[in-house]
């Protein structure tokens, strides 16, 4: 660890070196908007904006259009710094995650290519690997620098810090990615309002039972705490085991979280289930939860590797193993859980977990065809494409990923369009439920949980809308390590936990505990007690033909 360290430090400094003794600081943005011409932003204009709230007349002609509340915004975006730690800003620009944004953003801000007027405006639009490896080396450059400079990471000290005169911002190309974006955005939109639409109109005089599952149920739990070991991790993981008392065996629930979070995560969730007379377990998946992502932020780890892709649902697998062996001779859970009836939820990372063990085959074809697409994978409108094509990091082969203890499964915002693909998603075959917020620029709705919803031939599927739930509106409320406002959540957690608690009770009660005349908690007639002006839920087992014209 210290020499991995040592290493690091060692390769920033280099890096650093090199662009300051080689290398002379941006003067200028140029753009080109036709048919009018070049243009030219100065960068000390942008500082004395920035500093001193000066608007130079150069720069003015730019900005006359902006109103105060606009200006501040610009110049509180420009100067606003990333307090992030040099050595985790140069793991972050170094990783496969990290190059590939960097090469996105490669395509629209560019090394100098030159006097705008000595070339024809198509040459600007014919871009080399070579020169979009240029545009990524010199982007990486300016923004280790600027997190090394004592002023600080920020956009206009990255703008300082880049290696060449002249920072080419391709105009039209990013016009174009924007109407692109907003077209399929609002397409997007229009096609879930539509399945909103359907299911409001076409299930609404079921009868309903007068039973909330959203409500606590009548029995009793204990909490424990347990570590297992996935012997691929080099060190044993904690989780929590919520018991229900009861003097037979009950089926178990198993919880996966995400990026970024932990078991307390859903913690909630796992108490629900408990007082419904299911176990919980809620592991914890220890190099990709809370603790290690603060590291990686403060400089002491390494970006969350590819191979966490198979390392998570293989800690199921051997917590699952933990829990038979235990089972046999722990006084304390011998005879306690039914572990032929497990059941599986998961969210995000956790989530495509879920359908991996669900019966989801990793779709190697697909992965390497889409992950080259550059037109197709617009990281902007789908984050989740840089965790799928991570895949690309590992060696090709089968991993067996299947595990039939799991008898049913839940997938919160999971990501699949590429990792699984269609035919990815055919072979599962238990009862599965999809649940999707409707806001969500992480694992958006269409691409990652309503087309794979499409594709399921299991006879036992559901897809739950949540609107307008975005991907943290299903955590825990006030846990986790990054600050999200509330205009990035969209949908306060606790207004989505009533539907999320009665639905996925509902299925599992099914579907795990073989209540059959339950289903009838899984009706629009449900989902509808649950909207109001706030919230939106709508629930389909059925969904033909759907596509985006």
């Amino acid at each position: 660890m210290i020499l991995n360290r040592i290493l690091t430090s060692l390769g920033l400094g280099l890096v650093t070196a090199l662009y300051a003794t080689n290398s002379q600081a941006a003067e200028r943005i140029a753009f080109n908007y036709p048919p009018f011409g070049e243009f030219y932003i100065y960068i000390e204009d942008l500082a004395s904006f920035t500093n001193e709230g000066k608007i130079h007349s150069r720069l003015n002609y730019f900005t006359k259009g902006l109103n105060s509340e606009q200006l501040d915004k610009f110049q509180t975006i420009l100067g606003q710094e990333i307090a992030l730690n040099p050595v985790t800003v140069y793991r972050f620009t170094n990783s496969s995650v990290g190059e590939e944004i960097l090469r996105q953003l490669g395509e629209i801000i560019r090394s100098d290519l030159g006097p705008v007027k000595r070339r024809r405006e198509r040459d600007f639009h014919k871009t080399s690997t070579a020169k979009l490896s240029n545009n990524l080396l010199a982007l990486r450059g300016a923004i280790n620098q600027a997190a090394n400079h004592p002023d600080g990471l920020t956009l206009l000290n990255i703008l300082r810090q880049f290696p060449l005169k002249t920072i080419y911002f391709d105009l039209p190309k990013t016009l174009s990615l924007i109407e692109t974006g907003i077209d399929l955005l609002e397409q997007r939109e229009s096609a879930i309002n539509s399945l909103q639409q359907e299911v409001s109109t076409d299930i609404n005089n079921i009868p309903a039972r007068e039973q909330n599952l959203s409500l606590p149920g009548n029995y009793k739990w204990h909490k424990l705490s347990f570590t297992f070991h996935n012997p691929h991790r080099i060190a044993s993981s904690p989780f929590e085991l919520y018991l229900p008392e009861t003097d037979k065996p009950v089926p178990l629930i198993i919880i996966s979280h995400g990026l970024a979070s932990n078991r307390i995560t859903f913690e909630y969730l796992g108490k629900h289930f408990a007082s419904y007379g299911f176990a919980v377990a809620i592991p914890e998946h220890i190099a990709t939860n809370f603790e290690q992502f603060e590291r990686f932020l403060s400089g002491q780890a390494k970006f969350p590797q590819g191979d966490n892709l198979i390392l998570q649902p293989l800690d199921i697998k051997y917590l699952l193993d933990w829990l038979e062996y235990e089972s046999k001779s722990n006084r304390i859970l011998k005879n306690k859980i039914d572990l032929q009836q497990v059941g599986l939820v998961g969210h995000s990372l956790g989530g495509y977990t879920a359908l991996a063990l669900a019966g989801g085959k990793i779709n190697w074809e697909q992965i390497k065809q889409q992950c080259l697409d550059n037109e197709a994978n617009n990281i902007w409108l789908n984050l989740s494409i840089l965790m799928q094509c991570s895949f690309q990091e590992l060696p090709i082969k089968d991993y067996q990923l299947i595990e039939p203890r799991i008898k049913s499964a839940i997938a919160i915002s999971p990501f699949a369009s590429i990792v699984f693909g269609q035919e990815g998603i055919e072979p599962i075959s238990i009862p599965t439920m999809i649940i999707s917020g409707t806001k969500d620029p992480i694992t958006p709705a269409v691409p990652e949980q309503i087309y794979p919803f499409t594709w399921l031939e299991t006879p036992d599927k559901y897809l739950l809308l949540v609107a307008p739930a975005n991907h943290f509106s299903f955590l825990e409320e006030s846990i986790g390590i990054l600050p999200v406002p509330d205009s990035i959540v969209g949908l306060k957690p606790s207004l989505a936990y009533p539907g999320l608690k009665h639905f996925t009770t509902a299925f599992f009660q099914v579907h795990l505990s073989k209540n059959l005349e339950d289903k009838i908690y899984l009706q629009q007639s449900y989902a509808d007690s649950f909207t109001d002006q706030s919230i939106k839920i709508s629930i389909l087992e059925f969904l033909d033909d759907f596509k985006i014209e």
